[in-house]
């Protein structure tokens, strides 16, 4: 076959991977909001409004486009969630191309000879397989269905990855510049996404020194990724920060030095830089230096969509997250200043003591005072910045390198997982500090999540280091008996039918490891591709472990952040084809057909992921983020412009995606309280938003402003609101968000309803808990309750007439460990509901209840906690003896297979399941106990003898 033949074909083959890629993906799309960050994309993208730093202007663009797509404002979710299937199928598409490149020239390395039919087979089963095995794997599906910015992210690392490769194919042509200054355009754009493709660039300057240099040395590849670091390193920690930085020192002398309106600074830096750079393009003659000038300025093109950002949060809209409207704001929110620095290769570790000075009778911490903080002033008649504060860093006595174990919020967890810490000087010794890294952050944080991905998974449960949850298997009995040290023939049926459970049997594995070794093997070529590719693959996997320096008890799994390391290894996935078939050739005498026929069945290792990940990926049909958000406003009473108090991601996003985008209850007003600390959240609180009035703040930005009213010391026991006397009890002094809350109850005078969202933590405005009456997924801050009550009436309204259930009665839903932990939020509630009706004797609406449970959280979909023993006592106080039986032998039977797999745990490794030993074991008392109430001895005489040797093992 002619080479511009086998090039239509392959690019052929390469929109096949991706129609295979988009209809699976379209296929398994959410059709709304996912949870976690979705909601808030999706209502950014709407609107173009501004959310959480340091923001993603590009995809907010392209998520806007795909929303004017949408025929009623239902559908936005789901036009921005096929945004992503698509960009994760152009992602497919590259990588196909890719592995296609990279295989041709090393299974036919010359570039103009005739290629045999078994070649071009080989090598498209090579893209094929690579290109198919990501498309199934657990991480990349995932972000693919759904509103996130790891789907456009990884889309356009897989484009400049080719493009890198596209630029060394043609670097002997005149015209091979283009595709560099192509790359400079793509770098400055996925700023505007995420960071992950700067990470290509280290293996830019491989693919640079392997083609211009004659002799390949260690030396010259030490010096090739010592100048791809240090260029990634000018372009995040200089160019990133510096353009934002230098626009403020202009913006300063224009505004505070020469009198000019805000944004003048700003305006003449951009047409000042702008202009020097196209000057100086057309007045420098060395090519070099000249081509350096048209990167810098498609770089800085594409960087420029942060413009949206600071054109948008002047407009005002009502989400708009460290509100940076100006050039100062704009710094910290692209910096991520509200999350604090993490140290990595110098400073305290978590147990480091502050060092302190005498200053008269006491002793104050030494702090250095960083950089001056500017924000334009409170007084409207003027223009002009202040400073409200300087940057302050404490300093300790005791300081350690490459400090792992940073965190002082997190000294028990760092404890617990190490077991026992030796320290010196008062900091771990340096064998226990990598100890951490290598156990925790190396191996739980990035290998485990590798190998779900081309070994197996245990479940879709998140784990923190036990054995029942969030694990890595192999599909084969005694090998995970091993790894988890347990008897996993006896897995409880909640674990063994966990849709979350893919076992690949390290299929994939081993074929990345062929494709590693035959890459290695095929001379200069193929050690050169290798060693690009396993570049690659560490920047974008244990580079990525190192800049993280993630504690223990994250509260979410993070293997979306090593998505470009599992694309580098799928590259490898298609390599082994080539090896597999090579060896087949070599077997079968160079006979074709064989060799053909084993690259054609290494398919059978992508179907195989797919068989696997179907359903745990399949999103379709559920509408539980929207509905459950929906459910928190409708919670509310409908008169009096209500106000809810939420805190955390998942009780505040799907709130604001239903303000935001299908107009759901904007007469309320959602307020996150880790917001309210903040003046900027403050000011946005003291604004109308839609239809619900400004929250009634009396204090005015003087006096809540960066810097003051962190913490006010108090002196009193209790505070009169109206009616209400507020204990305070215990309290030395009140968090600005605190003063807010109080201040606005103070205000209202009780006559505008404020709720608290029912998943708040009781560490939260805890002086309010005793003024709390239920009604729905919200408690209303009650001035006449002295104790927490239930409305029973407006909970029952809530519950069966105006909550949606996002599809849960839908027969084989996939109910991920998420969304059943939201969902066990309506078994609370509903559980609550029926024991109240039933103290009050109205037996039948607590039947109605417990249909309606059982009609919209369907057993199968929804597992019955101990929340469903309020069902079954219903049951039979209603006579409906078989129904409350099915739901006690349920939770029994459960119950007994936990506590029964739980012994069969190492002692080393049981002290992790304490948390599902003591629930299963409270779960069956309460089962029993219900069973003997109502005189059910069949289950007290099977259940028993199994629950006092249980309660006599772990006494």
């Amino acid at each position: 076959m002619q080479q511009e033949t086998f090039k239509k074909l392959n690019t052929c083959m390469a929109w096949l991977a991706f129609a295979i890629a988009a209809i699976v993906y379209g296929l398994t799309v959410e059709p709304t909001a996912s949870l976690w960050d979705c909601p808030e994309f999706v209502a950014c993208g709407y609107k173009l409004e501004i959310g959480h730093p340091p923001g993603a202007p590009v995809f907010m663009l392209a998520a806007n486009l795909f929303s004017q797509l949408a025929s009623d404002p239902s559908h936005v979710a789901l036009m921005v969630n096929l945004l992503s299937a698509l960009l994760s199928a152009g992602c497919i598409f590259f990588l196909f191309l890719t592995v296609t490149h990279l295989a041709r020239k090393l299974i036919c390395p010359i570039n103009d000879g005739e290629m045999s039919i078994s070649q071009v087979i080989t090598i498209e089963a090579c893209g094929m397989v690579g290109a198919l095995a990501y498309t199934f794997s657990d991480t990349f599906w995932f972000s693919a269905v759904e509103a996130e910015v790891y789907a456009f992210s990884s889309f356009l690392t897989a484009l400049m990855f080719w493009l890198i490769l596209k630029w060394e194919n043609e670097m002997d042509k005149p015209s091979s510049t283009r595709w560099i200054v192509l790359i400079a355009y793509i770098t400055g754009l996925s700023i505007g996404v995420h960071l992950l493709c700067l990470l290509c660039l280290p293996a830019m300057s491989f693919v640079v020194y392997f083609r211009r240099t004659k002799r390949v040395t260690w030396i010259g590849m030490l010096k090739a990724l010592i100048a791809g670091g240090l260029l990634e390193a000018v372009i995040l920690f200089g160019l990133i920060p510096g353009v934002v930085k230098l626009g403020g020192w202009f913006e300063l002398l224009f505004t505070n030095v020469l009198g000019c309106p805000y944004n003048t600074g700003l305006i003449c830096y951009i047409l000042l830089l702008t202009v020097t750079l196209v000057i100086a393009y057309y007045k420098v003659r060395r090519r070099a230096v000249r081509l350096s000038l048209a990167c810098l300025l498609m770089m800085l093109i594409g960087y420029s969509s942060y413009g949206v950002i600071i054109i948008r949060a002047n407009a005002q809209m009502p989400m708009c997250e460290n509100a940076p409207d100006n050039i100062f704001s704009l710094g910290s929110y692209l910096n991520r200043e509200q999350y604090g620095k993490t140290p990595l290769f110098y400073g305290p570790a978590y147990c480091s003591e502050i060092d302190r000075v005498a200053e008269g009778e006491y002793l104050v911490p030494r702090q250095k005072e960083g950089k001056a903080v500017y924000r334009p002033v409170a007084d409207s008649t003027k223009q002009e910045y202040e400073v409200v504060r300087h940057d302050i860093d404490y300093l300790y006595k005791n300081n350690m390198y490459f400090p792992r174990m940073h965190s002082s919020r997190h000294t028990k967890a760092y404890e617990d997982w190490m077991g026992s810490i030796e320290k010196k000087d008062g900091v771990p010794t340096t064998a226990e500090n990598l100890r951490f890294f290598l156990s925790y952050q190396v191996n739980f944080m990035y290998w485990r999540y590798f190998l779900w991905n081309f070994v197996g998974r245990q479940n879709n449960i998140q784990g923190h280091g036990e054995v029942e949850h969030g694990n890595w298997i192999t599909g084969f009995r005694w090998i995970d008996d091993l790894l988890l040290g347990c008897d996993t023939s006896k897995l409880p049926s909640d674990l063994k039918e966990n849709k979350g459970r893919n076992v690949f049997y390290g299929l994939p594995l081993l074929l990345g490891l062929v494709g590693m070794l035959w890459q290695w093997r095929k001379g200069r070529e193929g050690k050169q591709q290798f060693l690009v590719v396993m570049l690659l693959f560490v920047m974008t996997g244990l580079a990525i472990v190192v800049y993280l320096n993630q504690t223990p008890l994250q509260p979410r799994e993070r293997d979306y952040a090593y998505a470009g390391s599992f694309y580098a290894f799928a590259i490898w996935i298609g390599m082994g084809v080539g090896m597999i078939s090579e060896k087949v050739r070599v077997k079968s005498k160079k006979y074709a057909t064989p060799m053909v026929l084993s690259a054609i069945a290494c398919l059978l290792v992508p179907i195989q992921m797919a068989s696997q990940t179907w359903d745990d990926h399949d999103r379709s049909g559920r509408y539980t983020c929207r509905d459950f958000g929906a459910n928190y406003l409708n919670s509310m009473q409908r008169e009096g412009h209500p106000i809810i108090l939420t805190n955390g991601d998942n009780d505040t996003f799907p709130l604001w995606y239903n303000h935001e985008v299908e107009g759901v209850r904007t007469d309320t007003r959602v307020v996150n309280m880790e917001y309210l600390q903040t003046d900027w959240y403050i000011d946005q609180m003291k604004r109308q938003a839609y239809d619900s009035p400004p929250l009634p703040i009396s204090l005015n930005h003087e006096d809540y402003k960066e810097g003051r009213m962190e913490y006010v010391p108090i002196d009193t026991d209790n505070i009169a609101i109206g009616p209400a006397t507020i204990s305070l009890k215990g309290k030395k002094g009140l968090f600005k968000n605190e003063l807010m809350v109080l201040d606005m109850l103070l205000q209202t005078n009780w006559e505008r309803p404020v709720y608290m969202s029912i998943s708040m933590g009781s560490d939260i405005l805890p002086f309010l808990r005793d003024h709390l009456v239920l009604e729905g997924l919200a408690y209303r801050i009650s001035p006449t309750a002295t104790t927490q009550r239930i409305d029973v009436e407006r909970l029952y309204d809530n519950i069966m007439h105006r909550f949606r259930y996002g599809g849960l009665s839908t027969k084989g839903i996939y109910v991920d460990e998420d969304v059943k932990r939201m969902a066990n939020t309506h078994q609370l509630i509903m559980g609550v509901l029926i024991d109240s009706l039933l103290q009050r004797g109205d037996t039948k609406r607590a039947l109605n209840v417990c249909h309606k449970w059982q009609k919209e959280m369907p057993q199968e979909n929804v597992p019955y906690t101990e929340y469903a023993l309020s069902m079954a006592r219903c049951y039979y106080m209603a006579r409906q003896t078989e129904r409350g039986d099915e739901i006690v032998s349920t939770l029994l039977r459960r119950s007994d297979e936990w506590l029964s797999w739980i012994n069969t745990i190492k002692l080393s490794r049981r002290a992790g399941s304490l948390y599902n030993r003591y629930t299963w074991m409270q779960t069956m008392e309460q089962a029993l106990v219900v069973a003997e109430q109502f005189e059910r001895r069949k289950f007290i005489n099977q259940y028993i003898k199994q629950y006092e040797r249980y309660n006599k093992q772990y006494q």
